[in-house]
């Protein structure tokens, strides 16, 4: 006899808040091990949403991380930023075949190969571009990156990172660069906030958020959600930068999770359909700027620096989006403090970066890096151990 044709999930109006039916079992284990430190003490998991069938079964804020408070996704912003290609490429805005030497001026003199360069390959992290940072503080502004990735006003030097001909096709991790931004810009003529608020926020219902701006001026670096300066070469960060609630953070996988679909009434996706496919069957572990985890079942993450993750699970309609304070490796402590503080501002900032220095203790912390005055740990193990245990109490078996 033939067995029962698997039932399709509902999709979830993406516009909407979550419902919320906690799944007691599940809640009260994990609260009992995030008691216990089992999902870190430094690194420490500060925060959860678990989403099943559309609907939360467990949440949880610690350690003053609240409902409403806005998260740096670091790297998660790459993933967001795939979005924003899926849609322009649905729009006609843009191929993913083009090369960015036809997009972007600065790039269009260029031999060697780097000439040669596409978007699908910026997306895929294969074009042989490499930048290779020194340590995670540089992420966030070290002397070459400080004009490259955050002074934005420095438009040829988002050319920076090294290129390796021989190595076009495979992946290499570009952790920070602004050439997608730029190329956004040009093939838009809106800023990356304009565009990401109307085309894809707006749908889904987050109207809550900040974006770090690629700028040298107090108010053209960070400006309250978008760059205050759209006539010139600032641009929103489009390899960090972005700050969501949890919730918000979780709509994200939820629309991977319905291959674009954020309202049963929406007569079109989110980027074309077949987009979703495309770029789960991308060769390798990573997709159009997310991570492909898992051997027995497949599952898919945006991951930030950190532990700042939302993962989504098609085959258990599930997905999973967690937040870990961020101690960096190797030992340099990032955000969350005045400017003079020694162990960060006074040192790094102050010697390379003193523009970043221009912003009060309040704003620094509402930039959203969080500070441990404590030995460094390890680097978003919690928040994937927190993933794994999630799967491990509802039965799944993702490793």
């Amino acid at each position: 006899t033939c067995g029962k044709k698997k039932k399709k999930p509902k999709i979830i109006d993406l516009q909407e808040d979550f419902k919320v039916e906690l799944d007691d079992t599940l809640h009260n284990e994990l609260l009992r091990l995030h008691g216990d430190g089992k999902f870190g003490i430094i690194d420490k998991v500060m925060s959860w949403v678990v989403i099943k069938d559309g609907k939360i079964i467990s949440e949880n804020y610690s350690g003053g991380w609240e409902q409403e408070k806005k998260i740096h996704l670091w790297s998660g912003t790459k993933t967001v930023f795939g979005l924003l290609f899926a849609i322009m490429e649905q729009k006609g805005q843009i191929k993913f075949n083009e090369k960015l030497s036809e997009i972007l001026n600065v790039w269009k003199n260029f031999d060697g190969g780097r000439e040669h360069i596409t978007v699908e390959q910026m997306l895929t992290m294969t074009s042989g571009l490499n930048y290779e940072l020194a340590n995670f503080a540089d992420a966030i502004g070290s002397a070459t990156l400080c004009k490259t990735c955050l002074g934005g006003r420095y438009f040829g030097t988002v050319t920076e990172p090294k290129f390796y001909p021989e190595k076009i096709g495979q992946f290499q991790y570009v952790a920070a660069n602004n050439m997608l931004s730029y190329a956004l810009k040009e093939k838009t003529k809106k800023s990356v906030g304009d565009y990401a608020g109307q085309e894809l926020f707006k749908r889904l219902g987050i109207y809550n958020w900040n974006w770090w701006c690629a700028g040298y001026t107090r108010r053209n670096w960070y400006y309250k959600g978008r760059c205050a300066n759209t006539d010139g070469n600032y641009v929103e960060t489009s390899f960090h930068g972005l700050m969501l609630t949890l919730r918000d953070y979780a709509k994200i996988g939820m629309l991977y999770l319905q291959n674009g679909r954020f309202s049963p009434d929406a007569k079109e996706t989110i980027g074309r359909e077949d987009w979703y496919t495309r770029s789960v069957n991308v060769p390798g572990e990573y997709a159009y700027l997310y991570r492909k985890k898992g051997k027995n079942l497949d599952y898919y993450c945006a991951m930030g620096l950190g532990g700042k993750n939302t993962c989504w699970i098609p085959q258990a309609n599930l997905v999973i989006t967690v937040a870990a304070k961020l101690t960096i490796v190797d030992g340099s402590l990032i955000g969350g403090q005045s400017c003079n503080d020694s162990k960060w501002f006074g040192g790094y900032c102050n010697k390379f970066c003193p523009q970043m220095c221009d912003v009060s203790e309040n704003e620094t912390e509402e930039i959203g890096a969080e500070i441990e005055n404590e030995e460094p740990g390890q680097f978003g193990t919690n928040a994937d151990k927190f993933t794994n245990k999630v799967q491990e109490l509802l039965g799944l078996d993702l490793n």
